[in-house]
């Protein structure tokens, strides 16, 4: 009997692309699992443009920023004017952060929330509006500090969520508490901290009156330090103030950062040299240290620009 040519042109060409399948594939497995010595994220908090009539675009310069760079970027509310007035803004943004990125958080301030369209943001990052997620030995919470006592179930839903993680959290190295307004007062040490505002009476839940960060989160956030666990806060309604961090006297690291010098490009340029500058917060994870730094990097400098350049754009 004669063997068909084909079929033995056949076999060997099925074996042959196999091989070359199953040496690819081992070779993309390493290559993802291949470990960075150190991962970038950036935060930027109170980012939208004063000179945008629309309220739908970020401070020009953040356009500029190469996000390739880093990680993940962690957006800390009032990101533009009117964020989720016009469902073409989330795509814009969507473009410049990625926002289905999971390790890419949209924490929802006042100029986000405020036009009660929260439907463009759940479509927009695939997230609901409070969540705690995960990226190596770090655990983080974004909450949304618009909830108040007229959402009651949401509201206590938020702090279980935040009872629950800070009851059981044991293995993380780190655990990162992102927000936006700042939601706490009377703890020692941060006497010297600035954001925009403080909500001094903001309820953590519906079950009590006086259920207020300091006395029902806080110190749930000192027994996790007391564990090992650095704890680190940040709240993203500043601009006014540029940066701010203080340690609490039980050693928990608070931070503040937001822009607003488009505020003096549009309406008031001389005044601009007697302005801070404007700062974003850089965070740097080593893994083989389990380590978390953060620095604020001046905004101008991160892309490129001089002050003169800037106001000429």
């Amino acid at each position: 009997m004669i063997e068909n040519p084909k079929r033995k042109y056949k076999r060997p060409s099925v074996f042959i692309l196999w091989f070359f399948v199953l040496i690819f594939s081992s070779f993309y497995v390493k290559q993802k699992n291949i470990q960075k010595s150190e991962y970038r994220f950036l935060f930027i908090g109170h980012a939208y443009d004063w000179g945008a009539p629309a309220g739908d675009k970020v401070d020009e310069r953040i356009e500029q920023i190469n996000i390739e760079d880093y990680e993940g970027v962690w957006l800390g509310g009032d990101v533009c004017a009117n964020t989720m007035l016009n469902p073409n803004t989330a795509n814009y943004l969507d473009n410049l952060f990625n926002l289905k990125n999971p390790n890419t958080h949209f924490v929802l301030g006042n100029h986000d929330y405020r036009d009660h369209n929260l439907d463009v943001y759940f479509v927009a990052t695939g997230r609901p509006d409070f969540y705690t997620s995960s990226f190596k030995t770090i655990t983080m919470s974004v909450i949304n500090t618009n909830l108040n006592s007229s959402h009651c179930e949401q509201l206590n839903a938020q702090y279980r969520m935040l009872e629950q993680v800070t009851d059981t959290l044991e293995s993380a190295t780190h655990y990162v508490l992102l927000m936006h307004h700042q939601i706490f007062r009377d703890i020692a040490g941060l006497e010297g901290f600035k954001s925009n505002g403080v909500c001094s009476h903001y309820s953590m839940n519906c079950d009590r009156v006086d259920s207020y960060f300091q006395t029902d989160v806080y110190p749930k956030l000192v027994e996790l330090e007391s564990k090992g666990i650095e704890v680190i806060v940040v709240v993203g309604d500043t601009g006014w103030d540029k940066g701010s961090h203080q340690k609490s006297s039980e050693g928990i690291d608070f931070l503040a950062s937001g822009i607003n010098n488009s505020f003096y490009k549009s309406r008031a340029p001389e005044e601009l040299d007697k302005i801070p500058e404007d700062l974003l917060l850089e965070f740097i994870y080593t893994p083989n240290e389990a380590m978390l730094d953060w620095q604020f990097k001046s905004l101008n400098e991160l892309v490129g620009l001089s002050r003169e350049d800037w106001l000429s754009l």
